[in-house]
């Protein structure tokens, strides 16, 4: 039921709460975690991500959104 109503790797951390209760992982130890113990192979595409580099790093205060935004265009 969990995985037939989105795509899991999209939600791994959040589906291995679900199953495992307690901390919840990053996104990449929590997708290891289901692969392995469900037998579901990681698509390639969402494992490439974690080797891309990070281009978009920067973080805006709620309260500046509207600046940054005006900024932009």
């Amino acid at each position: 039921v969990i995985y037939s109503t989105a795509e899991w790797s999209k939600f791994s951390p959040v589906v291995y709460q679900a199953v495992h209760g307690g901390e919840k992982l990053h996104d990449k130890e929590a997708l290891e975690h289901i692969s392995e113990q469900f037998k579901i192979a990681i698509p390639d595409s969402v494992k490439a991500l974690f080797t891309q580099e990070i281009v978009h790093n920067t973080v805006i205060d709620k309260e500046n959104i509207t600046d940054e935004i005006v900024k932009f265009l």
